[in-house]
């Protein structure tokens, strides 16, 4: 029994395995010529009476080829023939772009594995052709995208560009308004020098006022001293006296306007110190404080020579006054009043001018300071200028690197496009598949 088993599975083995085509061509032709045996020997019997061996013979011979031919005809066709025509179908079918033609695999001959290898290559390039839309479609998106993203770069390239440009015209209207602030920053240099001379001047003249001063006081006292030789010039003396007296008012109006202008010349320094400080755009405004700073010192060397013209006058006044009252012997307790009050208008007008000393040397610490001041920001100025040279040079190089990424930025857009079109025609040309 089980020898039967095994001997009925080797012959369905041999029936439908790897090569059994073969074997059933085989069985075929076996079988074709047991079954144009009988009819042969049917024939035989009929006609043998009829004709002689030899065309017996050959009678034979024919109808078992026709009879054999037909058979394995039609099991050919029906083997393979059919099954042939239906792969050629299905290959048909695939080569007009329909990959979803299955072909039913019956057995594992040769056909059959024809049959199996050609669903697994359809199914392998319905799934080559899936992955290449699938990627086609995300190339032709990815470069839809890339040609967006050019386009955004692009424009804000350009709009960098623009800005480049106009902080490069920036760049170098600051580096002209820094070199012109330098400029004008070493011309207040040499003015604050001019006016530092006259404040020394000023001050110069104010302690050799203050020098007179005290040497008007003694001749004073030396007056005093002979109040009583005056006689005759009394009323010459109290005329003097009195031109004394206006004088010395003129001198403390004088005194009170260079006093002021000290006080300004002061502010205006702290000013100009403030200004020095920012060193910005406003640096026009040193031109101006400098200004402002040379007119005060002008005017107070003129109030100091005024000051001294009056002090000389006072002095001519002070001498034809003791003439006077060396003659003015009869008004001498009244001469000697008046040259106590001269006395005393003196010591105002040396305390006066011990303040003026005192300011003038104010002033002059002041423009020391102001001239420290304007030597740093001279300083600044000129590094700043350079900052702005550099920088109007280094954004110069940036604005050729911005044109040189907007050149590449072209080529990639124009890449984009190439490439999008080249993945829409790769789906155009799979869309004729059907997957």
């Amino acid at each position: 029994m089980e020898s039967r088993k095994a001997t009925s599975r080797n012959f369905k083995g041999l029936l439908h395995g790897p090569r059994s085509l073969r074997i059933k061509m085989i069985f075929v032709v076996v079988f074709s010529l047991l079954l144009g045996l009988p009819i042969t020997a049917f024939i035989n019997f009929n006609l043998g009476e009829f004709f002689d061996g030899r065309f017996a013979v050959i009678i034979n011979a024919t109808v078992t080829l026709l009879i054999s031919t037909v058979i394995i005809s039609l099991v050919t066709r029906f083997i393979i023939i059919n099954r042939l025509e239906k792969v050629l179908d299905a290959t048909k079918t695939a080569a007009n772009g329909d990959l979803t033609a299955v072909i039913e695999v019956g057995s594992k001959d040769e056909i059959g594995q024809l049959a199996s290898s050609f669903n697994v290559m359809i199914n392998s390039l319905s799934e080559v052709v899936k992955k290449t839309n699938n990627t086609a479609t995300e190339v032709s998106t990815y470069a839809e995208g890339l040609k967006v993203s050019v386009e955004h770069s692009s424009s804000s390239v350009e709009q960098i560009s623009n800005a480049v440009r106009e902080i490069v015209s920036g760049s170098e209207v600051q580096s002209t308004k820094a070199l012109e602030l330098l400029s004008l920053s070493k011309i207040m240099e040499s003015e604050m020098e001019n006016v530092d001379v006259s404040v020394r001047a000023v001050s110069k003249v104010a302690n050799e006022t203050s020098a007179k001063a005290d040497t008007g006081l003694q001749l004073i006292d030396e007056m005093i001293r002979k109040m009583n030789l005056i006689q005759e010039s009394v009323k010459d003396s109290c005329d003097i006296v009195n031109s004394l007296g206006d004088k010395s008012n003129e001198i403390s109006q004088i005194v009170s306007l260079i006093t002021s202008i000290a006080e300004q010349t002061n502010l205006l320094a702290l000013n100009a110190s403030i200004e020095a400080a920012r060193a910005g755009e406003n640096g026009k405004d040193f031109a101006v404080v400098a200004d402002e700073v040379r007119k005060l010192a002008e005017e107070s060397a003129k109030a100091g020579g005024d000051i001294r013209k009056l002090v000389d006058e006072i002095l001519t006044q002070t001498s034809n006054s003791v003439k006077s009252i060396n003659k003015g012997t009869d008004i001498v307790e009244d001469g000697r009043k008046t040259v106590n009050e001269t006395g005393a208008a003196f010591k105002d007008i040396v305390n006066y001018v011990h303040n003026i000393t005192l300011q003038s040397e104010d002033v002059n610490k002041a423009m020391i300071i102001v001239s420290e001041k304007t030597d740093q920001t001279t300083g600044i100025i000129e590094e700043i200028a350079a900052i702005a040279e550099q920088a109007s040079s280094s954004i110069q190089n940036v604005a050729a690197s911005i044109e040189e990424q907007s050149s590449s930025n072209d080529e990639i857009a124009t890449s984009a496009i190439v490439l999008s079109k080249t993945a829409n025609k790769l789906k155009t040309e799979i869309s004729r598949f059907n997957i």
